[in-house]
Order: C-alpha cells, then structure tokens, then sequence
C-alpha cells in the first residue's frame, strides 16, 4: 500500500532530516501516524528537560525541550460535556493540542492516560519524575488512579482552589514529592499538617497561617513561607535553631508583620549577632541573588554558622500609616506628594500610587466570595489590602479592613493627592458595580475603555464616567450611529479612538486633540479639511490620523481642491519642535475663511521609501540619491533578528529569519541563507515581504547604502540569539558601537559573545556570566567610553573600571562608596568623568556616613546651574565639590528617589 503522505516514500535519511526542522507540535502528530513514524521521531533523540502534568477539569501535559514546549490536552470520556461527573482515566479519550494558536483534535488515536503518558515519555526520552499540579476541577478524577498513572513526582503543587476532602486525598497518595507548594492547610488536626513539614523533602512552600511548632518540625533543606508572622515568634525560632533544631535547614524565608512593631525591634533581642565584614555580606548577596539588606551572623552551639538577612518591604510607609491614627497623622506630615493615583480595574482592583522616579502598588477585591474573582463583587464591604512582599510573594494584610472607598481616602490623605485619579477598565470588570465605583472615584481624569467581555459592559462603563478630561476608547459599542457621535461630540482635552470611523464622526469631534488610529481613505481625509476650511471643528487644536497606502494607485489626491501655501523654514521649525516631529516631515499651510491658519504635516510610512527601495537596481539607486541620513542602526537579536533604522524622531523596524524551518524560532538558522524581511505596517500588523531573498549581510549592507550609514551600529543580545552563530554574526556586523548583552540567556552563550564583539565603544552588561572576578574585571579594565552594569559587584570592581562614563545600577553599600571616593581622591580611576550609582536607604540606619571623612566644599548657584544643564538627571539634586590630590575637582550630586535608593553621580568637573 502507498504511504499516506509524499515525505513518508523519500529514503529515510531525508526523512528525518526533514523531521529535524518541524515543530514539537507537528513531530508528535507524526508520531502517531503509525510505529515507524513513532520511531522515526524517536531517533531524533530530542529529550524532555521538564514534564508537568495540570489535573483541572480534564489533564494537560506540557513537554519542555529546551525554550519549545508542546501541550496536549486530554478528555477523557465522561458522560457529561461540562466534565463534572467522574471521569474513568483507565477508558480511551481524545485528544487537544496547539498549533499556531490554533487548538486541533486528534481523532486518530483514542488512547487511556496511561498510554498517553508512555506514548510521551517514548518519544521525548523522559526518565525524570514529572511536576504535577491540583487545580479546581480535579475532583472528577480518582486520585488513587492519576498515582497509579503517573507514579513518583518532583513538584507537587496543591491549590488553595481545592477541597479540604480533595487536598488530603491529594497529599495521602502523592506524598514523596521533592518540592510541595501548599496554598493552605486542608488538615484539621494540627498534628496532620505537621506530618508534612517533618517530612525531609529539598523544598516545602506554605501559604497559609502556622505556628512555632510548625517551625520547629521542617525538615526539608529550603522552606518559604508566605503568611507574616509576629516578632516573638521568630526570635523564638531563632533561640531555638542555636540550640540545635532544624538540623537539615539550609535557607528559610519568611516575613514579620509590620504592624507588629509598634515599641521597635525586638526579632533578634537576646540572640548574639556578629557583624559581618562587607567581603562576606558581598559573597552572600552574589551567591543567594539578593538586594543589599541588612545582614547579621548568628552561630548555634555546635558551630554552624547562619546569616540573618532582613529588609523592609518598599510599601513601608503605606503599611505605616496603617497601624493607627497617629502613624496616619505622623506618615502625612513628611508631606510626600503623589504624581498620580492610577486605578485599574480587572477582576481585581488594583491601585497604583506614583511619585516621580517611584510607585507601588497594593491589589484589594482579590480575596472575596471566590477565589476565581467571577462572582459578583461589593466595593461597600471591607476588605484587607495586599502588597507586592519581599521576596516575592504576594503579602496579604489582615488589618485593617476597609471599604473601596475608605482606602481611596486613605491615600489621597496620606499622599496629599487631589487630582482627580486614571482610571482603566479591563476585561473582568464587570463583576464590579459601576455605579458604585463613580460614586467612589468621582470624575477622573483620564478614562480608559479597554478591552471588555462584552459590549453592555462598555456602554455601562461610559455611561457612569462620562465626563472625563482625556478618553482613550478601544471598540465602538453602540449599533446606533448617534451614540458613539455623542462621544466625538464631547469637548474633552484629548480622545484616542482605535476603531472604524466616518466622515461625519470627524466632523463632529469637538475636542481639542484627537487621535484616529485606523486608517482612512484619500477623499475622505480631502472632504474634511474642506469642511474645516468652511469652519467645522472649531475647537481643534491637533489631530493625528493616516491615511492606507493602498488608496495611492493614481497618485496624491488627499489635498486636492485644497490651496497651499508655502512655509519659511523658520515656521516649519517651529512646528517641528513644539511638536517634537522629525526633520523628514512635509509641511503645507491652509486657511480656514475666518482666516485661521492650520498646517497638514504630511510624512510617509517609515518603510514606503526602504520597500521602493527593494523593487529593482534602479529604485535602490534613486532612494540612495535622496540623500537620506540614518542617525544609528540598531540590530537587536533574539529568537529573530531585527534591524531598527532612526532618522531624527522617526525610525523603522523590519525583521528577518522570523519565519525560518521552524515558526518558534528556536532550532539554529544559518544567517548565510536568504530570506525575505517582515515588516511592521499600519495599523501595526506585520506584513511578510517574498521578495527580495537575501541573507543577513546583504541586508544590511543594503541599509547602509540606502540611508548613508557608515558608522558601526548598536548591537543587542537577548534571550533566544543562542540560536545564531556568534562569530558568523560578528564577521557580517563589523565592529559596534554599543553592546548590549541582557539576561535570559546561558553564562557560556554570553561569554562566547565577548569574545567576539570584544572591541565595543560602549558596553552595557545585563549580568555577570563570569564565575572568577578577575574575568570580570577584564571588562572593567578596558577604556570603552560608557559601561552599564547592572549586577553585584565589589570595591575592587569599582576600582578597576577605566571608562569615560559609568553607571552601575545595583545599590552598594555607604562604606563601599566612602571607600571608592577615598580612592579617587588619591588618583584612582584617572580616565573616569561621569560615575552613578546607588545606595540602598536601608544601610542609613545610623546615619550618613558615605561622605564621612572626605572634604567637601560648597559649590556656588552658576556651577550647580551648569551642571544640573548638563546632567537632566540632576534636576534637584544636592550637590558638593570635592578635589583630588592631583588638584583635579569633582561634583557629587545626590537625590533620594522616593524607592528607598539614594542616586549618586560623581561627575569630573574642569
């Protein structure tokens, strides 16, 4: 019998080497075609980093190789469509999966959960135990049968969603894994729940309230908790690890409730704490990955030594001013001033408070009725609030409980605002009475109409906020025409529509700036400014629209009819910059009869002239003539490969090895081979380009001629550019002018990076993919004119750094800077101008000490005034003069940012 499919009669070899360049998704469809094909895909030797299997309602498998995951989605055949009667895994089910967002059925293939699983574990040669996760549904499954299926799992995460009777069942036969996350505790007899913490597993996560005992009892090498505990109760724990519980314990993370320090602190009262030197303090912020925080060295009675690390959490104030009338009173009177409240509504309600480099953020209505926040919510009844916690968590507070209102009070006191607030709906809004919210909220400034679950919902939204100052509208709602005219009727400051519109809505807009975002027609764009001319929109002061491309096929018409006039280059100029358009822009004056002039600023798509530049030898030639001039190139490689071209305030984008063999990007592309470029289009699809085909060096080489770019350009590494060969790369792009290398990708890739692109003018380094220091000083050492460095470093580091211009944007130490001043005072860093940095607030708790002992003299109002000019940074910065030995002056300007960091600049003053 013929094979079935055309790849299947090609020799085996060929086959697979086809099969080398498909998808995860479209390999395991192969797969089960027949035993060859399965395995034939198994001689691929692709092999599962991870294996997580979801029990919800049905069962979901998630396949990771490498940066590709594959889901497959399992039904089994129950009775019922809504999956709510018991569901026998042992009986064949079909199949889901994903591909290209689409979701598909395999019917070909009925198969148990069993057979499923070892149909997997086949292919993808996984040995491991997987991670499995309960959610809400799950109960439809017999837990005995899902363990007998699925045997010794690594992660096993229960959710708080669950039942008490379900969790316990859960826990009784999966209860070997390595990692356990509990959302709460299912148990009833305290003794129940401890089985659980005595259990010597590497990691035990508890989201719920626990004792001291609790404590006492973990036996696994890392515990986090979540929910905040009292002072006494570590202190407790403490005393008690020193004498000697806990033996397996190697990091504990928890947090102490706020509220609880009412007569200071006490968690480490009676407990001997060493201090540690900063070489120490160092290696442990490096080794465990955290901010600097304040560290303390304890050691029980056999010798074991432990670090105590603490740091508040950035909402402080905010968690302050909270514990009573006074603490209220006393937060307000440091008169801190918020920019803005900004509200955003979901399923939750989430409020953000901004000062002018800081904000945070608290979240209240995520814990009402159900936990999946679709039931109806009442902003009348009073809840806790919860904030973003260290380390990480989501820190939820139990006192006090206020209503939506009482909270929206509370910060407007306490951050002396009396704007009126942003606010933003989003899709799960609903489940909140807008009434109720405009009762609380009053006018607003600017409304945001995003996407919502249905149309009733956005007419009921702006039927309650109707009176804003800026309206950013999303979808037109309304059937009736007439309606969504009462809008563009209104006289707000500004209005952004993103969908369709006609003629006689732009004739009725009656705000000062309006924003279209679809694109019109030609005649459409003429006959307006022709009713402009005769006096529509009396109110208009600026409006930005486009007009589609397509409509072009016989010429410019849009101002045809309309009188011109010239413009001196003296007005265009100062259009171009009180309107911060770029230089590339035509410009022509009209009059309206009342003698109202207005100027029709006209500019083509940043892509129309590099697209005609495309279609032969001769457009390519008279594009070159236009005498165009890119200010930089920009080259950012990820998983594609894309080339940004800046000319003055506008630039264009276009990507290339986008759609190689394999659409995730994720198997290597080969940058010698030819392809066409995608580019991004109005109204901001991508539009894929056949032709020309050409590879990466001609590409760029066509840049080049055609915007007169000679100098090297910017040059960014992310995550997924593992997929590209460095040094293939770096023979094509030359040399660079900056270099950014961000995280995401392996220590080894960056590495290899460096060692190619290793003569960069500027330098910005994401993080240290260096093991020994002195390789990191390598980098410090060489004299690029700016280097970015955001990761740990030392004094020595400090030390070395032989650059123009430094910014390094982890916080240190007040020590460690005192010390680097001290330095540079006697002929340190000789090359250095301009250096910033931080200094976390938390280290000032005895004080200002990082200019102690260096002098420092008074610098006059003109010399702050040049300086401040210079610098934008440095608007209402202090600032100090200091002098090195060899007569050579500096300024150090400071400024707290409101985020507990202190910004430093030294900047070389001649």
């Amino acid at each position: 019998m013929e094979p079935t499919f055309p790849l299947f009669r090609l020799p085996e070899n060929a086959i697979i080497n086809v099969l080398k360049n498909l998808r995860l998704g479209q390999l395991f469809i192969i797969s089960l075609v027949s035993s060859k094909t399965k395995n034939l895909v198994t001689s691929l030797g692709l092999r599962a980093d991870c294996v997580e299997i979801t029990v919800t309602g049905f069962l979901h498998i998630s396949v990771d190789i490498g940066r590709a995951r594959f889901h497959l989605i399992i039904f089994t055949n129950s009775n019922d469509e809504n999956g709510e009667l018991p569901a026998d895994i042992t009986l064949p089910g079909s199949a889901d999966f994903y591909f290209e967002d689409t979701r598909m059925q395999l019917t070909a293939q009925l198969f148990n959960f069993s057979n499923w699983l070892n149909h997997i574990q086949a292919l993808f040669c996984w040995i491991k135990p997987p991670n499995v996760y309960f959610g809400r549904g799950c109960e439809i499954f017999k837990v005995q049968s899902l363990k007998d299926a699925i045997g010794d799992v690594n992660d096993l995460y229960v959710s708080g969603r669950l039942t008490d009777v379900m969790s316990r069942e859960v826990l009784k036969q999966f209860n070997t894994p390595n990692i356990l996350y509990l959302d709460k505790n299912p148990f009833e007899d305290v003794s129940e729940i401890q089985k659980c913490f005595i259990q010597n597993r590497k990691t035990i996560i508890f989201d719920d309230v626990y004792s001291l005992d609790d404590m006492l009892l973990v036996n696994s090498e890392r515990a986090e908790f979540f929910h905040p505990i009292s002072q006494k109760q570590f202190n407790q724990f403490v005393k008690h690890w020193i004498r000697g519980s806990n033996p397996r314990l190697q990091d504990m993370s928890l947090s102490i409730d706020k509220i609880d320090f009412p007569s200071g602190e006490v968690y480490l009262k009676g407990i001997r704490c060493t201090t540690m030197e900063e070489v120490a303090k160092q290696e442990i912020i490096e080794n465990h990955r955290l901010p600097i925080a304040d560290m303390a060295q304890i050691r029980r009675n056999d010798g074991t030594t432990a670090v105590v690390v603490t740091k508040d959490s950035e909402n402080v104030l905010f968690d302050f001013s909270l514990i009573s009338t006074k603490t209220k009173n006393l937060v307000t009177s440091l008169g801190l001033r918020s920019i803005s409240v900004e509200i955003k509504l979901c399923r939750v309600i989430r409020i953000f408070v901004c000062f002018e480099n800081a904000r945070f953020q608290f979240i209240i209505y995520n814990f009402s009725n159900d936990l999946d926040g679709e039931l109806p919510a009442d902003i009348a009844l009073p809840v806790g609030a919860a904030f973003f916690g260290w380390p990480g968590p989501i820190i939820q507070l139990t006192t006090p409980l206020l209503n939506f209102n009482n909270w929206l009070n509370h910060i407007r006191t306490v951050f002396c605002y009396t704007l009126p607030p942003c606010i933003s709906f989003s899709r799960g809004s609903e489940r909140f009475n807008i009434g109720l919210l405009k009762d609380a909220i009053g006018s607003v400034n600017l409304l945001l109409v995003l996407e919502q679950s249905t149309y009733i919902q956005y007419k009921n939204i702006l039927s309650h906020f109707n009176t804003p100052s800026r309206l950013f509208l999303v979808r037109n709602p309304f059937e009736e025409v007439s309606e969504i005219q009462k809008f563009f009727i209104q006289n707000f400051q500004s209005f952004a529509f993103h969908d369709v519109y006609s003629l006689d809505d732009m004739l009725l807009v009656n705000s000062e700036k309006i924003k279209f975002t679809c694109p019109i027609s030609q005649k459409q764009f003429n006959q307006f400014v022709k009713h402009w001319i005769r006096g529509s929109n009396p109110r208009l002061q600026c409006m930005s629209l486009s007009i589609d491309k397509i409509d072009f096929p016989s010429g410019a018409v849009y101002l045809k009819g309309i009188r011109c006039m010239e413009m001196n280059e003296e007005a265009k100029q100062e259009i171009r910059e009180n309107h911060s358009l770029s230089v590339n822009v035509d410009m022509v004056q009209v009059r309206r009869r009342d003698g109202t002039p207005a100027v029709v600023v006209t500019k083509d798509s940043e892509h129309v002239l590099f697209h005609f530049s495309l279609i032969s030898t001769k457009t390519k030639n008279l594009v070159t003539t236009l005498g165009l001039r890119a200010d930089s190139v920009e080259i950012r490689i990820c998983r594609v490969i894309r080339i940004f071209v800046y000319f003055g305030n506008a630039r264009f984008q276009f990507m290339i090895y986008n759609f190689s063999n394999d659409l995730d990007g994720e198997l290597p592309a080969d940058i010698t081979l030819p392809v066409a470029a995608a580019y991004f289009g109005l109204p901001g699809q991508i539009i894929q380009l056949t032709t020309p085909l050409l590879n990466f060096s001609k590409w760029l080489n066509h840049i080049r001629t055609v915007f007169c770019c000679t100098l090297p350009p910017n040059v960014h590494f992310a995550r997924g550019s593992e997929r590209f060969d460095i040094g293939s790369l770096k023979n094509t792009i030359g040399n660079v002018n900056w270099l950014y290398v961000f995280r995401g990708s392996t220590n080894i890739h960056n590495k290899n990076i460096f060692k190619y692109f290793n003569e960069s003018k500027n330098l910005y380094l994401d993080g240290n993919p260096f093991e020994a220091a002195c390789e990191t000083q390598k980098l410090f050492i060489q004299n690029f004119k700016s280097i970015g460095f955001y990761d740990v470093y030392s004094l020595d580091d400090l030390l070395s750094v032989n650059s123009e211009n430094a910014d390094f944007g982890y916080p240190i130490a007040q020590k460690q800077f005192n010390q680097f001043v001290k330095h540079w005072i006697r002929g340190s860093n000789p090359r250095l101008q301009h250096f910033s940095l931080t200094i976390d607030t938390n280290d000032f708790i005895n004080g200002e000490v990082y200019l102690n002992g260096i002098r420092c003299m008074e610098m006059n109002e003109e010399a702050k005034r040049e300086i401040r000019q210079k610098q934008w940074r440095l608007s209402n910065c202090d600032v100090v003069q200091i002098r090195r030995e060899d007569g050579t002056t500096a300024a150090i300007a400071t400024k707290n940012d409101g985020d507990r960091r202190l910004n430093i600049h030294l900047i070389v003053w001649h």
